[in-house]
């Protein structure tokens, strides 16, 4: 049914659709959940997460290179450039 939808306001009735039945986003069924995130892709573009910088501070190492600032897992770092 989605595959064949035409317009925006056809994808919009399915995804109302699946909410009103709720399995929209629902991890249990994941047929629908894969759906879900394949809708809201095409409808509302590629989801963004916001950090806030204590996040970032405790998850990556800032690291100055000759192209530009890269953040870096803390994880992936070994010991010896801790030091």
């Amino acid at each position: 049914m989605y595959n064949e939808s035409r317009s925006r306001k056809e994808t919009e009735s399915i995804l109302t659709h699946m909410r009103n039945h709720e399995v929209f986003d629902n991890k249990e069924y994941k047929g629908y959940f894969s759906l879900s995130q394949v809708i809201e892709e095409d409808l509302y573009g590629e989801e963004e997460d916001i950090l806030n910088w204590q996040d970032l501070i405790e998850r990556y190492q800032i690291v100055a290179t000759k192209s530009g600032i890269k953040f870096r897992e803390k994880d992936e770092l070994t010991e010896e450039e801790w030091l």
